[in-house]
């Protein structure tokens, strides 16, 4: 479907007159939005064996860039790199917000495109590396047309982050859906449409399902603003996925799916319940059967975010010993560095908690290269070599662990915190990717701010 459609129309005239998420160029000045989807480092663990180093001309699509969170933290990510970003929106006042947000922090190498996804075939815009399409699949009448034409443009070995709405977290947003449908006449504005659903949110019983999962701490604050309220509630072409059905979407355009990019722990029905019977009915189930239990089980994905590729594996495996672990939390820069240093108060038969925030936590069991192994997980030491250090360690001299026993502990911490997102791994000889404050600090020099304040989308 072109331009011309009807529906894409009305979806475009939508975000025309309310751009989304509402934004304020200004505020680049005094902080950094980072995109869970966006992390270079887990771009490069699930969709590029961790061998991935985005120089040289990586080029990169953002499909639906909308106001330009995604755009403004891969550019700001890649500055320097000799790569090139572009953005795509349909609508023009988004993709305005989008220029002035890069403007202020000084971005160059993006290249913004007026147009539609659906369009990508015709536009000419060469093959990318990587692709994002943060909520944008789950609007188009046809999200497997959608998905296509951006596989069309995605090179051999390419790899995708994707995000589109999950069906059981939003079930009282479709009933809420529902319900201002009915109010709405077709011909009422959008404003209209807007003052008419604010004035039901304030006389909803408290039977009403949709104020049921506001009291769950599901994330409803984009309502604050007429544009969230009327991409959350008042959407002409919404829908929503369940994990099978990710899957299928995936296969019907010839796409692996590489795993989830946040709260991975939450797709792990083991992590949320622990009756002995059921453990074992789940063992012999394929992972995404597994994970389907899981989002049936919580019951409160609200979005799934996740990688695919082109590629049959493209997750970094953490049995190849060439490659290098490290800790770090994407939304708590400092966590791993506080892990490591706890690590020499530990000895082996004691218990610690690591939390990283909603992400989950875990109780991990000190075993005798526990210590030895997080210590050294930066992101620049191969497990080879750690393996080797620990070996040189006084207390191991005598009787120096094999491989396969350092190996075995790994696996079992690499099981714990992964699901977490609190490892990941890489290639040694590929440079530091720059994390989030690092990022901020850097910018912040540019425009001549001193105010720092980050914050994980």
């Amino acid at each position: 479907m072109s331009l011309q459609g009807n529906y894409l129309h009305e979806v475009k005239d939508q975000y025309e007159q309310l751009p989304y998420p509402p934004r304020e160029p200004a505020e680049e000045r005094e902080r950094l939005l980072s995109t869970n989807l966006d992390h270079l480092e887990k771009i490069n663990h699930f969709c590029f064996n961790g061998q991935e180093s985005f120089r040289n001309g990586f080029r990169v699509l953002v499909a639906g860039c909308g106001t330009g969170d995604s755009v403004v933290y891969l550019a700001e990510q890649l500055r320097g790199l000799n790569a090139e970003v572009v953005a795509l929106d349909l609508s023009a006042a988004s993709l305005n917000l989008a220029r002035e947000r890069a403007e202020v922090r000084g971005l160059g190498d993006i290249r913004w495109v007026n147009g539609s996804l659906l369009d990508l075939p015709d536009l000419n815009l060469g093959y990318f590396d990587y692709i994002n399409c943060s909520g944008v699949l789950h609007h188009l009448e046809s999200p497997e047309r959608g998905l296509a034409a951006l596989a069309g443009v995605l090179r051999p070995g390419g790899g995708m982050g994707l995000m589109v709405y999950a069906l059981y977290g939003r079930l009282g947003i479709y009933q809420m859906q529902d319900l201002t449908r009915r109010f709405c006449d077709p011909t009422d504005s959008v404003r209209t449409r807007v003052e008419v659903t604010r004035t039901l949110l304030n006389n909803l019983p408290t039977t009403n399902m949709f104020r049921l999962f506001q009291e769950h701490h599901l994330e409803f604050d984009e309502m604050d603003t007429d544009s969230g309220l009327y991409d959350l509630l008042l959407h002409s072409q919404d829908r929503a996925y369940t994990v099978p059905q990710i899957y299928e979407l995936c296969a019907a355009c010839n796409l692996t799916h590489s795993g989830f990019a946040r709260r991975r722990a939450l797709y792990m029905p083991e992590l949320l319940i622990q009756e002995s019977s059921l453990l074992e009915r789940m063992q012999t189930m394929p992972p995404e059967e597994r994970e389907a239990l899981a989002e049936i089980l919580w019951s409160r994905h609200y979005k799934h975010s996740f990688y695919v590729s082109t590629a049959e594996d493209s997750v970094a495996a953490p049995d190849n010993l060439e490659l290098a672990p490290l800790l770090q939390a994407t939304s708590d820069v400092s966590l791993g560095d506080k892990i490591r240093q706890l690590m020499p108060t530990l000895k082996p038969g004691m218990q610690f908690n690591i939390q990283n925030g909603d992400e989950g936590s875990v109780d991990i069991s000190v075993g005798r290269f526990t210590a030895g192994i997080i210590r050294h997980m930066n992101g620049r030491i191969s497990l080879n070599r750690i393996f080797r250090k620990i070996r040189k360690e006084k207390q191991f001299r005598a009787a120096p662990p094999t491989n396969e026993e350092l190996t075995g502990e790994f696996l079992r911490i690499y099981r714990l915190l992964h699901p977490l997102d609190l490892i990941l791994l890489k290639d040694p000889g590929i440079p530091d990717f720059p994390n989030t404050e690092q990022l901020h600090a850097r910018m912040s020099a540019v425009v001549g701010s001193e105010r720092v304040s980050v914050a994980t989308l």
